[in-house]
């Protein structure tokens, strides 16, 4: 017996056990083993690293051989004789499974080759299938996993928590020691830090020498009288600082004060400025638009057939408010049930808008009624309004080739240069046919009414419907008996039979490789003990040999 089965330690490997391997040597890399066996209870560091290397890698190929896998692996096999771990890394497989595959090509002519019984292999552990995990994991799986779990995610090492701890531990200290001083100098006590006591008279003070300092010559005149004044200085410095504090500070409170009612009113600021409405930007009265004249410049081009009106259109400058509440006018009427109440000032400003806009369209109407009249002589043409002109405008027909491509440009002129379409009378003779034959055209508008049902025809309605369902459970009762048979053979074949049948299997394969290995030793005495009687006799009547 192995020493691995002595220390108690052999045994097939679980789910678990493969889980918790993967996750250490994703830390501990394939190098620490003690590391990766410590984390599991029932193996060792051997154990741990067969486990990867015949199983568990992933770069193992467990597939079946093909006829280049076969021809390289004999190849391999006559230039490196007895390499086996080379072999298989080579392969990209097992080095057991790379033997077995030799011997099986060696003795695929014959079907018992000379062995004996002392060559009988057992199934390794290391090599099977892992055990699936139960439904309930064992109070060990589970102590074990969590120990694992903990382990793992601990990402600094012992070193790293020491210096944490004592990081923390000078801070407390340093903490405590501030306030400390702090207490002491509220109380009048001296609170200056004791200088350290020197361990060589040439010893420098960093916190109040100046390293490598060098004192200046002294010159030809008399600056003792500098000195004193400096020193007076400083004393009477020192003493209105203990007494009244750094004048910065104070000003720092001053501007303090005074920068907090600024803050304040920016605060209130943007908080009014959220809800102002925004200013809006317009050009210039008087300016062109290039984008404009460009259209024109495209309508003059594509259009053959009218003849467009070259001269550019009376410029009017409008107030932005009242241009916005004008188009908020016209804005079709809600179909809510509330009403949005506007201020007095906006109620005044729509009023002379309207006003405005009335006016406006009666000087209109007054300016068209002979333009219509001088126009209607020379062409016999009219506005075609329509609803498609009022979405995007499409591309235009680069070289139109019938009358379709024609009037197809001239509609997207139209809609980009903000005019109406221009069309013959004879199609505004056909359109008036339609609009006039559309308005005889009714359509019964008759509005669903829905009734809610009595109280008695909607419990007439459940109680149908309830017994329904008890009829559909009535017709499916005969299938409880057959879902209770199933469940118990499929108890009785997961929970019993298969473990059986694998116990069984497994029990087989030993028998049978034992009788094999027998056989070929009994046929390997029976043929020595023949030539060995055959010598006897030989030997004992030397007759026979002739």
């Amino acid at each position: 017996m192995s020493a691995s089965s002595n220390n108690g330690k052999a045994g097939v490997w679980t789910n678990l056990e493969d889980q918790i391997v993967k996750a250490a040597i994703q830390k501990y890399g394939t190098h620490q083993w003690s590391k990766i066996a410590s984390l599991l209870q029932h193996k060792s560091a051997r154990q741990c690293q067969i486990r990867w290397d015949e199983y568990l890698n992933p770069r193992l190929n467990f597939h079946d051989f093909t006829r280049q896998e076969d021809a390289r692996l004999l190849q391999l096999a006559r230039r490196l004789p007895n390499q086996w771990r080379t072999i298989a890394d080579a392969m990209g497989r097992t080095a057991q499974v790379c033997i077995d595959r030799y011997n099986q090509l060696l003795e695929a002519d014959s079907e018992f080759g000379i062995a004996s019984s002392l060559q009988l292999e057992y199934p390794n552990a290391e090599t099977q299938a892992a055990r699936p995990d139960g439904i309930q994991l064992e109070d060990e799986e589970r102590e074990m996993l969590a120990e694992a779990r903990a382990r793992l995610l601990n990402t600094q090492g012992k070193k790293a928590t020491r210096k944490i701890r004592e990081r923390m531990l000078e801070e407390s200290k340093r903490i405590a020691q501030l306030q400390k001083r702090r207490e002491l100098k509220q109380a009048g006590e001296r609170t200056t830090i004791k200088k350290p006591r020197k361990r060589y008279e040439t010893e420098i003070d960093y916190n109040e020498d100046v390293a490598y300092e060098q004192e200046p010559q002294p010159g030809i005149y008399d600056t003792s009288h500098e000195d004193e004044r400096m020193a007076r200085d400083v004393a009477n410095f020192e003493k209105r600082v203990s007494l009244r504090g750094l004048k910065e500070d104070r000003k720092g409170a001053v501007g303090k004060r005074q920068r907090e009612p600024e803050s304040s009113a920016k605060q209130a600021n943007l908080t009014t400025t959220e809800f102002k409405r925004p200013k809006l930007q317009l050009p210039e009265p008087g300016a062109k638009d290039d984008a404009a004249e460009a259209i024109r410049a495209n309508r003059r081009a594509l259009l053959a057939g009218p003849d467009v009106d070259e001269s550019e259109p009376v410029e009017t400058v409008v107030k932005p408010h009242k241009t916005l509440s004008q188009l908020f006018a016209s804005l079709p009427a809600p179909k809510n049930d509330f009403e949005i109440v506007l201020d007095e000032d906006e109620q005044d400003d729509a009023q002379e808008v309207q006003e405005e806009t009335k006016t406006d369209a009666e000087e209109e109407q007054k300016a068209v009624v002979p333009a219509q009249d001088d126009t209607a002589n020379e062409s016999d043409l009219r506005p075609l309004h329509m609803d498609c002109l009022r979405m995007r405008a499409p591309d235009f027909i680069q070289h139109p080739k019938d009358a379709f491509g024609q009037t197809f440009n001239e509609l997207s002129a139209s809609y980009m240069i903000k005019e109406p379409f221009m069309q013959p009378t004879d199609a505004s003779y056909f359109m008036d046919q339609v609009e006039h034959k559309m308005k005889d055209v009714s359509v019964d508008s008759e509005e669903l009414q829905w009734q809610q049902p009595t109280a008695a025809a909607v419990k007439d309605s459940i109680s149908k419907q309830l017994d329904k369902v008890k009829d559909l459970q009535r017709s499916f009762e005969y299938l409880q008996p057959l879902a209770q048979f199933n469940d118990k053979l499929c108890q009785k074949l997961c929970v019993e039979q298969l473990p059986q049948l694998r116990k069984l299997q497994q029990k087989y394969y030993m028998n049978y490789k034992i009788y094999q290995h027998e056989m070929q030793a009994i046929e390997v005495r029976r043929r020595r003990f023949q030539a060995d009687l055959q010598g006897a006799v030989s030997s004992t009547f030397p007759s026979h040999r002739a």
